[in-house]
């Protein structure tokens, strides 16, 4: 079990589970919900992941050792389905605050990266489970670029934390940085859903701002209004306002 030297939180990351290597940590932790009762807050870590996941597929491919790469869980029952968006902008504005503590300029891009000047930083994937209309429990994937220097070659739409600050940052110091921020978050999320939203809003890439996006794989320029407590975006497209789920709109970096 890993040391929590210097973490301030009530429940989030007070246990934890290091490994140098794991296929995924939310692969390992939905597994280790299924054979134990699991508390609320538990965190597993891991140095490399083999089959790093993003949303809906997409992979997380992150070099061994430099970036945080972490599974938390986290139990809303409270939260109707309808409404899961919401735990969604907690997260995503969590991680925006950690990494905003160390240089300001970092924004949510929806519906679940975090990107700086255009290029994403960190990937999240939110595995619910319902039980009957709300949330039994959530697994909260986060892969952060904290450290890594080189980037596939193919690629200029991605940085770290590293390349923007110019100098290295502890891991653990980062990782606490993020839980503390987790909780806070998800403290909100229960007694201020409205103040939630309009931080998200505050933070939120394209918000009332025109922006290139791909629509069915053409280019338009959309402008977001809103954000729908079920996820969906609401988006102005040559003045006319549609809605979206996800992966029926994508925007250019």
């Amino acid at each position: 079990m890993a040391s929590t030297s210097h973490l301030n939180t009530l429940f989030i990351g007070h246990h934890r589970l290091h490994f140098e290597s794991l296929d995924s940590t939310n692969n390992y932790l939905k597994e280790l919900i299924g054979k134990k009762d699991v508390q609320e807050g538990l965190v597993v870590t891991a140095d490399y992941q083999t089959s790093g996941r993003g949303q809906i597929g997409n992979t997380w491919a992150s070099e061994p050792g430099v970036n945080l790469l972490m599974s938390v869980f986290f139990k809303p029952h409270y939260l109707n389905a309808s409404h899961s968006f919401y735990f969604n902008m907690s997260v995503c504005l969590a991680v925006a605050d950690a990494l905003n503590f160390f240089h300001a300029g970092f924004q949510v891009k929806w519906p679940n990266d975090i990107l700086f000047d255009g290029k994403k930083v960190c990937g999240i994937l939110i595995e619910n489970s319902l039980m009957g209309k709300n949330i039994q429990h959530s697994v909260v994937g986060i892969g952060v670029n904290v450290n890594q220097n080189i980037f596939d070659k193919n690629t200029n739409k991605a940085t770290s934390l590293r390349q923007v600050l110019g100098h290295e940052v502890e891991i653990r110091y980062f990782t606490n940085k993020v839980l503390e921020m987790l909780e806070k978050r998800y403290h909100q999320l229960q007694r201020d859903r409205y103040g939630l939203l309009q931080d998200y809003f505050a933070f939120l890439y394209g918000y009332k701002q025109t922006v290139a996006a791909f629509i069915n794989g053409k280019k338009v320029m959309a402008t977001i209004i809103d954000v729908l407590a079920d996820g969906h975006l609401k988006a102005e497209i040559n003045g006319k306002t549609e809605l979206f789920q996800f992966k029926e709109i994508s925007f250019e970096l």
